[in-house]
């Protein structure tokens, strides 16, 4: 559970809200196919990152991002958690064996596309392959939402890979539109 003031507690409660009384958006046709489904949704507590949390955010950024060498890694982890402006969401595993995924939420100054600045913006975004699909990734998004919200952004943004169309297809399906595609260059000096 969050402490008041905590910008997570809008997400609670927009969860708790959505759980009680379904939106009236959704057709009763649309509402009874849903409550017809069986439940597959683990129930994982998204929350703030807890220093007891290092290990398992580790093996889980490490996952995401495996080209980075441990030293780097651990030092840009500081670095973010040293970072103003930042949020480390976690989702914890029912059986309190570790965490699932986690999200990355900061502030940029500007960000390709947007009509606001600074915007908060998604860096980083990993669910484990055990539980994909099952709603802990929208779950780590909606966080990130109420974070943003409770910061006074008014956009959300984030990037993926030209290649990596699993990500673009769940940033769609979360309501992320595409504003922009980009081929990146350098040269040595």
């Amino acid at each position: 559970m969050t402490a008041p003031g905590d910008p997570l507690a809008l997400f609670h409660a927009e969860e708790q809200a959505l759980t009680r009384d379904p939106p009236t958006l959704l057709s009763r046709a649309s509402r009874a196919h849903l409550c017809a489904m069986p439940d597959m949704t683990p129930r994982m507590q998204i929350r703030a990152y807890r220093a007891t949390d290092h290990g398992e955010w580790q093996r889980l950024r490490r996952a995401l991002w495996p080209g980075e060498t441990p030293e780097a890694e651990l030092a840009d982890m500081a670095a973010w958690l040293a970072r103003p402006n930042t949020e480390v969401l976690v989702a914890e595993r029912p059986d309190g064996a570790g965490l699932a995924g986690f999200a990355e939420v900061g502030m940029r100054a500007y960000a390709d596309g947007c009509e606001t600045s600074p915007v908060a913006y998604l860096e980083g975004w990993y669910v484990d392959a055990d539980v994909r699909r099952q709603g802990v990734g929208a779950a780590l998004v909606r966080g990130a939402e109420a974070w943003a919200r409770g910061q006074g952004f008014r956009e959300l943004a984030s990037d993926t890979h030209l290649d990596n169309t699993v990500s673009q297809q769940a940033h769609r399906a979360l309501g992320f539109e595409e504003v922009d595609r980009v081929v990146e260059y350098r040269k040595m000096l």
